[in-house]
């Protein structure tokens, strides 16, 4: 047999032998031989390398005769040994941290807040099923006006395109449909202020369309003449259309002109996110001018889908 199979040592890194598997010294062992003899390798150096034939990795080797006999276990390092084993896999209570619950409790709650968690959560499961429940009365009422207002043979649906949504909004188009959806009034409205890009961007309408149409005041009598007597109906934003009105009015006023009635049946709050709610019909709002035009505001979901199918028969 040659040298080159005979020979233990396999090659050199750093001078430091790397052994064939198996043929290491006897007296140089690897760090888990070392703890399998309660020998520890703490503070010792690697003095060769063993080549394992699995996967052609080295190991380290250790002299055995320099290694020191691991010392046994206390009472107070098993204590800690088990306090740390209690710790494994835990996490803290997600609502009070100060108890320990195993990571793997899909709730992660302790046993005095899990009552208490699950006490909360049956309370929104019932505030969520009664907003629901709020929520289809709501519709069902809305739903019910709409019918109702689609009865109304004195019903007619107007709509505007303005100048903004807030402070000075001035009227740049106006229509009024009636409840056939036939078109009774449909009139590009000057309105005085230039139209800002934002607003020609939703609507298209710019300060060149409307430069030879009339103003609100010249309109007024056409339109006073149209909603005479009849229930008005807008279901635009409705911050949009109170701001149009009080100008309206406004012009009205200065033009002295004949001023229409209008009731209305429905009222939408105002707060933000809130859902429409009906609210008394009447003819008129204390503190406003007296020729104010109030419209009903109804879901735009309801009405809109209602006067779709009305339109179309």
């Amino acid at each position: 047999m040659s040298k080159k199979t005979t020979d233990p040592v396999l090659r050199y890194e750093n001078g430091v032998p790397v052994y064939r598997d198996g043929r290491a010294p006897e007296h140089l062992l690897t760090a888990t031989a070392l703890r399998g003899r309660r020998l520890s390798p703490a503070g010792l150096h690697p003095v060769g390398w063993v080549s394992t034939l699995p996967y052609h990795r080295v190991c380290a080797l250790y002299d055995s005769t320099q290694a020191r006999p691991i010392r046994p276990v206390t009472s107070r390092q098993r204590a800690v040994l088990a306090a740390g084993r209690e710790l494994a896999n835990t996490v803290p209570c997600r609502r009070c941290e100060q108890v320990r619950v195993s990571k793997w409790d899909e709730d992660r709650l302790c046993g005095t807040c899990l009552p208490v968690v699950e006490t909360e959560r049956h309370a929104r499961m019932i505030a969520a099923a009664e907003d629901h429940e709020r929520m289809l009365a709501a519709d069902q009422a809305a739903a019910a006006w709409a019918t109702e207002v689609l009865a109304d043979p004195d019903t007619v649906v107007l709509d505007t395109e303005t100048t903004g949504l807030h402070g000075d909004v001035r009227i740049v188009e106006i229509a009024v449909l009636d409840r056939h959806g036939a078109v009774l009034l449909d009139f590009l409205v000057h309105p005085g202020i230039p139209i800002p890009p934002d607003s020609t961007a939703i609507h298209g309408i710019t300060d060149t369309v409307v430069a030879g149409a009339p103003r609100f005041a010249e309109l007024l009598p056409a339109l006073t003449e149209v909603l005479a007597g009849r229930r008005v109906i807008i279901y635009k934003r409705f911050t949009r259309q109170v701001e149009c009105r009080i100008w309206g009015c406004r012009e009205r006023e200065r033009s002295s002109l004949p001023r229409p009635r209008g009731t209305s049946a429905f009222q939408t709050d105002r707060r933000r996110g809130s859902r429409p709610r009906p609210r008394p019909a009447t003819t008129r709002q204390p503190g406003r001018a007296d020729g104010m035009v109030r419209v009903g505001v109804a879901s735009a979901k309801a009405f809109h889908s209602r006067l779709s199918g009305w339109s179309a028969a």
